[in-house]
């Protein structure tokens, strides 16, 4: 059995497609998505995902004065998985982007929102994380996108800002409770990257 491959100390059970080699379950375990960069699609990590226990991270806002409630979602609800698909799109399409560059997306992007909401002034709160501020930016093309076809199919209505703001705070907060604390866990992404394929497979025509 080849040794570890991360070690190079204990035998090397698992295939780790990070390192193109086999790891030990130890190094595998404890240094997955912190000094190890791991596929989305990894065995072991989607594997892990079932034991993951959530980190609360008191640096994270979550927005409580903005109210999501049961009834705003079922209201919302193509709403907030069209936005969660544009999340995981958005992610995907930066290159090394972790939960934390999404979270700062969303973040920036609420509060933008927020501000809009309360005040009826249109500010822009960018993130300096250069990641961050591609994923936001893919996510107002989505926004912008859902509008334009609101506005085809059905004339004059298009989304509520308010509506937009609570999507957006319910994705803040499912991404607070997918937080794992490791420096590149993509717990959340793989939660988005879930509803995303719901969407998808909705899209998908029939057989007949």
């Amino acid at each position: 059995m080849a040794v570890c491959v991360s070690c190079q100390q204990r035998k090397g059970k698992r295939t780790c497609p990070a390192l193109s080699g086999d790891i030990c379950p130890q190094c595998c375990g404890e240094k997955r998505e912190e000094s190890i960069a791991c596929p989305l699609m990894c065995e072991h990590l989607v594997e892990s995902r079932l034991h993951e226990k959530t980190v609360v991270d008191p640096s994270i806002r979550t927005f409580p004065e903005v109210e999501v409630t049961d009834q705003f979602m079922q209201r919302n609800r193509s709403l907030v998985q069209l936005l969660a698909t544009g999340t995981a799109m958005a992610a995907l399409g930066v290159e090394g982007a972790v939960d934390r560059d999404v979270r700062e997306a969303l973040d920036s992007l609420a509060a933008s929102y927020r501000t809009r909401e309360a005040s009826g002034l249109i500010y822009d709160s960018r993130p300096a994380n250069p990641y961050a501020e591609q994923i936001r930016q893919s996510i107002e093309k989505t926004i912008d996108s859902v509008r334009e076809k609101l506005r085809e199919q059905q004339g004059m209505y298009t989304i509520r800002d308010a509506d937009i703001l609570g999507s957006l705070v319910f994705l803040v907060r499912l991404a607070a409770v997918n937080n794992n604390g490791r420096s590149r866990g993509k717990s959340f992404l793989h939660v988005v990257l879930g509803m995303a394929a719901e969407v998808m497979g909705r899209m998908e025509p029939k057989a007949e």
